[in-house]
């Protein structure tokens, strides 16, 4: 996933911060660290930002930035919704997942997110959970889903999957088995609020 446009010296700084943090962890890097991996100077690292926690913090912002948007090019494609879900899912989940599972810091790194920079964590959800419930609104709307079969509306529905996705991600799978978790999700849920519709979901 492409978060840092390292052609800038701010998106340098953070790219390189962002690779010394997963390959060494939050507590064992240094700003000395991040300006010898990005070829600048600590005066140039203090120019962009004051401390550690504000390069974490601004990491943190990129990617769920990035995430964000990925989320909004599934849900507004011409594919179809299963898929559109699908690529949704995967977009939320696959940070979480590419730092508590692909680094050997993960741990560490998702417990000072969520300390140091909660607040970027908590808004980027309110995001997710805003374009999910534009989304599962307008398929109510139009006849795609009911959601009255399974006693939610789209903003309960949006919370709901949310919850679950953020579980799924916590789980150690391959890429493969993770997939499939998200489909059976996806199956679950529209074979929930489509029965008696008669649609091609």
């Amino acid at each position: 996933m492409n978060i840092f446009d390292t052609e800038n010296t701010h998106d340098l700084i953070l790219h390189a911060a962002m690779i010394r943090f997963s390959n060494y962890g939050y507590k064992r890097t240094s700003l000395e660290d991040i300006a010898n991996d990005a070829n600048l100077s600590r005066p140039t690292i203090y120019a962009h930002f004051k401390n550690k926690k504000a390069l974490l913090r601004a990491v943190s912002e990129g990617i769920h930035n990035t995430t964000i948007a990925n989320i909004e090019i599934a849900l507004s494609s011409d594919e179809k919704l299963e898929q559109r879900l699908l690529n949704c899912f995967l977009a939320w989940t696959e940070p979480y997942r590419s730092i508590l599972f692909g680094s050997p810091h993960g741990a560490e790194l998702i417990g000072e997110n969520g300390t140091l920079a909660n607040d970027i964590s908590v808004l980027a959800c309110e995001a997710f959970h805003k374009l999910l419930t534009n989304v599962l609104l307008h398929l109510q709307k139009t006849g795609y889903i009911n959601l009255t079969l399974v006693n939610l509306i789209p903003s309960q529905a949006a919370e709901f999957m949310i919850a679950s996705l953020n579980g799924i991600s916590f789980v150690n799978a391959d890429e493969s088995t993770h997939k499939q978790y998200l489909q059976t999700l996806i199956n679950l849920f529209l074979n929930g609020c489509t029965a008696n519709i008669g649609i091609k979901k």
